[in-house]
């Protein structure tokens, strides 16, 4: 993964907290990762309801000052009866947040806020999402004018991370 780390309050979802503990410590600090027993059974809780409940995921952020989240997904199929997208497909629809970042496992969102304007003017995406790469629903309801943004979008996404391959 290589994202701008910003100098503020983010959020990282569970599994990917260990691999940014790693890369970054003791630069950078995680919000959750594998120490389940540290973090306590009522936060695990909380923070994996966040994934599929946009109130929750709003309460947490006015609670913790999220100012930019790292998003791992798909879970793994089977994992949850609700869907496979936890907190991308909220955040997908949140006008607060902006995807600035998204391969095949990983997506970044920015919280729309003054501090992050220059990171959203160079890399926000305005029709990528993970769901769209994820099930190949990018071009979905197409509006002809829209048709040669998404390209170009989808165009960025594949050569930011040319390792991935669901964006080519």
């Amino acid at each position: 993964i290589r994202c701008v780390y910003l100098n503020s309050n983010h959020f990282n979802t569970y599994a990917i907290g260990d691999y940014l503990l790693f890369r970054g410590y003791p630069d950078r600090k995680v919000y959750i990762d594998g120490r389940n027993i540290d973090y306590g059974y009522e936060f695990l809780r909380e923070t994996t309801v966040a994934g599929f409940d946009s109130n929750t995921w709003d309460e947490l952020e006015k609670k913790y000052g999220f100012t930019y989240a790292v998003i791992e997904y798909p879970l793994p199929p089977g994992v949850s009866p609700e869907n496979d997208l936890p907190y991308v497909v909220h955040l997908a629809r949140n006008k607060s947040w902006v995807l600035v970042y998204v391969d095949d496992k990983v997506a970044v969102y920015v919280k729309d806020i003054p501090e992050n304007e220059k990171v959203i003017q160079d890399y926000g995406y305005e029709y990528m999402t993970p769901e769209g790469i994820e099930y190949g629903k990018v071009f979905l309801d197409t509006e002809k004018e829209d048709l040669q943004k998404k390209e170009e979008e989808l165009e960025r996404v594949a050569n930011s991370a040319p390792h991935a391959i669901k964006a080519k």
